[in-house]
């Protein structure tokens, strides 16, 4: 035997020696010695749901990690196609929140391997650099929520300022209450505060005339180019300054 076979059959024993094993009923749950971005230990489990069949999950944690990471799959058009390429990749399937496949006893050790490899990969969605988005993409996106959530909206309205006409992404109506609602997408830190500048102008002219409009700059935060210069001047000349993973405060800051 050379240094490489002795290397490898360390390896193995090693992995063997550091990987915990609980029993949850018909459960077995193995705890390996390999960390997620969080520092947490990974985990995999398989049970014998029939006879010869056996299952094999990631016990949620992969949706879990992503959803701390601040990535909804459901509502994110952007990670999702990527999410469910992945899975169906490695053959496995997703159901309310587990990632899971059924195989037959033949197949257990190499399917403990693409588990691995597979929750790997979709920690890699939430750890990996931010999907670029055009400013068009993020408005189409921000269209969809309002409308999933029925907030009463108009696109590209014109609103009057002191000086020019301006049009307004998003105007909400809430009975006699109307916010404008401007959002920020950029591909880079002096974009970004370019856009905030031209955006302060717009709220500052239409506020020039008093006409009670509630002013809110909606950014999209995946992309951590809006450095603090960019957000304190939204802050300046805005009402709200809400980021795109904490969308929902919209509903306090507008209402129904």
């Amino acid at each position: 035997m050379n240094y490489c076979e002795e290397a490898l059959i360390q390896f193995i024993h090693y992995i063997k020696s550091q990987t915990h094993i609980e029993f949850d009923g018909d459960i077995c749950i193995y705890t390996l010695p390999f960390k997620d971005p969080f520092s947490d230990n990974i985990e995999v489990a398989i049970s014998n749901p029939k006879d010869r069949l056996f299952k094999i999950s990631d016990m949620k944690q992969c949706i879990s990690f992503l959803f701390h990471s601040g990535i909804n799959i459901e509502r994110d058009n952007r990670y999702m196609k990527r999410f469910y390429s992945i899975i169906s990749e490695y053959g496995f399937e997703f159901k309310e929140g587990e990632i899971s496949k059924v195989i037959d006893a033949g197949e257990i050790g190499s399917s403990f391997l693409e588990a691995i490899q597979l929750i790997f990969e979709l920690y890699g969605i939430g750890i990996m650099p931010e999907i670029p988005i055009d400013e068009i993409s993020f408005q189409n996106i921000v269209s969809k929520y309002l409308e999933d959530n029925q907030y009463d909206f108009s696109r590209n309205e014109k609103i009057k300022g002191k000086t020019y006409e301006h049009t307004i992404n998003f105007v909400l109506r809430n009975g006699k209450s109307c916010s404008l609602v401007e959002v920020l997408s950029a591909k880079s830190s002096s974009d970004a505060t370019q856009k905030a500048k031209l955006v302060a102008f717009k709220f500052f002219d239409i506020t020039e005339l008093g006409n009670g409009y509630k002013k809110v700059a909606l950014v999209d935060d995946y992309s951590p180019v809006f450095k603090k210069k960019a957000f304190d001047i939204l802050h300046e000349y805005s009402d709200s300054v809400i980021t795109w993973s904490d969308r929902d405060v919209l509903l306090s800051v507008h209402g129904r």
